[in-house]
């Protein structure tokens, strides 16, 4: 054979082989196991506990899980630390099996009688996701709740409005151990229209007013809790968090705070690996049933209350016109545009005049119209910033001698 046919014979085979180049070791089938589920919580509720998870879109091979799968609600009504770093993961008892897809997903337990009773206790749920052949990856991290007795129902909340805020009261609870109620407020509409939903919640205590009346927007989302500074239920408090025009709902919980020393665990993280956690301590909230909603439409239409201490002195003199002199103790409302100056002519049928054209800012007022020789009898009034005015004060009587 010639070289120029050898050299032939390769170029034509060389295509071949370099299209069957070895691709490397072939890669395992797919086992289809979907990740060990994550972002497990525990709410104790009543004789309830609201569980919230995520469910992951992949499988432990990284691959899309294809339609839902199976998950396993768990529940150890007493944890216990693992007897040794080689000991596998401890099921705990199966109390749900549910069909859940890829994101958030929840389910609720209802205790047993021997767990919403006594002493608050720790118990611990996990989550162990299925495929369709009944093959696992693993329970979940586990996340734990409070056993015991739960706080008394909040029962039917009661609301009206009050000058500058709302008054919602409930039927006391004189039940041991102590539980503070906490209200959740939610803004439907304001003066200007019904709002949109989305902004986050802020938790308050009821706050006071800002001097000069109430500034900003009402927060859509709030939490409330009431006053309890001598550990008794006051069976209501005052929200002045709120402005005129507000439309608001309510629902109210007893909620008590617990300590309790969670055990040492066992998971299984996504890669499969066996991880201990250490013993901690944590605060757990153990919540009542809550109310049903209440709903107010709030318009201030209070007056403010009626100003008190008026005395009348005749002033002027040393250069100055005459006149008489009126001061009174100023009123405690945070919103007051101010106060309004009346006088009448002292007589058995006194009819009064209003002095002054726009409501005077301080608790005090000076009249240069008053007439030598005169007696006068002065009442004052109290403004907010809506114009609600109160009742006068009494009268007191002051002449402006010649």
């Amino acid at each position: 054979m010639s070289a120029c046919a050898a050299s032939a014979g390769i170029a034509a085979i060389l295509p071949l082989l370099l299209g069957c180049a070895n691709p490397g070791p072939p890669k395992p089938p797919s086992l289809h196991l979907p990740r060990v589920a994550t972002q497990l919580s525990a709410e104790r509720v009543g004789d309830h506990v609201l569980l919230s998870w995520t469910t992951p879109a992949e499988t432990t091979d990284g691959a899309l899980l294809h339609g839902p799968v199976s998950a396993l609600v768990c529940r150890d009504d007493a944890p216990k630390p693992p007897l040794a770093q080689a000991q596998p993961v401890e099921p705990c008892r199966p109390v749900h099996q549910i069909v859940v897809s890829a994101g958030r997903s929840s389910a609720t337990d209802t205790l047993p009688a021997a767990l919403t009773s006594g002493p608050a206790a720790l118990i611990g749920y996990r989550i162990e996701l299925f495929n369709e052949r009944g093959h696992s990856a693993g329970p979940s991290s586990p996340a734990y709740a409070a056993a015991g007795a739960a706080p008394a129902a909040a029962g039917r909340l009661q609301v009206a409005p009050q000058r500058n805020g709302v008054l919602v009261t409930w039927q006391p609870s004189q039940a041991t151990p102590f539980a503070p109620m906490q209200l959740e407020r939610s803004l439907l509409a304001t003066a200007a229209g019904p709002i949109t939903a989305g902004r986050k919640k802020s938790k308050l205590t009821p706050a006071p007013l800002q001097p000069g009346g109430k500034q900003g927007a009402t927060s859509p989302q709030a939490t409330l809790i009431a006053d309890t500074h001598d550990s008794s239920d006051p069976g209501g408090m005052l929200d002045s968090g709120i402005h005129d025009g507000d439309t608001v709902t309510y629902t109210a919980q007893r909620v008590r705070t617990v300590r309790l020393t969670i055990p040492p665990a066992l998971t299984t993280s996504r890669k499969g690996k066996r991880v201990e956690s250490k013993a901690s301590e944590a605060a757990f909230e153990l919540r009542g049933e809550p109310s049903p909603p209440a709903t107010i439409a709030f318009h201030d239409t209070f007056p403010p209350s009626v100003p008190t201490g008026l005395a009348a002195v005749e002033g002027g003199g040393f250069g100055e016109h005459a006149s008489i002199d009126l001061s009174w103790e100023p009123n405690p409302e945070l919103d007051l545009l101010g106060y309004n100056i009346y006088r009448a002519d002292a007589g058995e049928n006194p009819a009064f005049v209003r002095l002054n054209a726009d409501p005077a800012a301080g608790a005090a007022y000076r009249d240069r119209s008053a007439q030598a020789g005169h007696a006068y009898l002065y009442r004052v009034t109290a403004v907010d910033q809506r114009h609600n005015q109160s009742a006068p004060s009494q009268a007191v009587a002051a002449n402006l001698h010649p």
